[in-house]
């Protein structure tokens, strides 16, 4: 998880970088603001999250771009990477 930030008219909602085998893609999470220190703590190179996501066709202002919705997380601590 890369540069996770709020989004949308109240700063509800999650949105970042998502990478897995050399591919970043952006990705939001809906009603999950309130996660945002989470996931800055665990963004960037050699952290691991386990994300279960959705790929959607985002359609926004005459752009159409692949983009994932997050549905669940679980983020890891860096002692429970130990053997990883």
């Amino acid at each position: 998880v890369m540069q996770p930030v709020k989004m949308g008219k109240t700063g509800q909602h999650l949105k970042a970088r998502i990478s897995s085998g050399g591919r970043s893609e952006q990705a939001v999470w809906w009603q999950s603001a309130h996660l945002l220190e989470d996931f800055q703590a665990v963004s960037g190179p050699g952290h691991l999250v386990d994300l279960i996501v959705e790929p959607k066709i985002n359609r926004w202002k005459d752009r159409e771009d692949v983009q994932f919705e997050i549905r669940d997380a679980r983020l890891h601590a860096p002692a429970d990477l130990a053997g990883v």
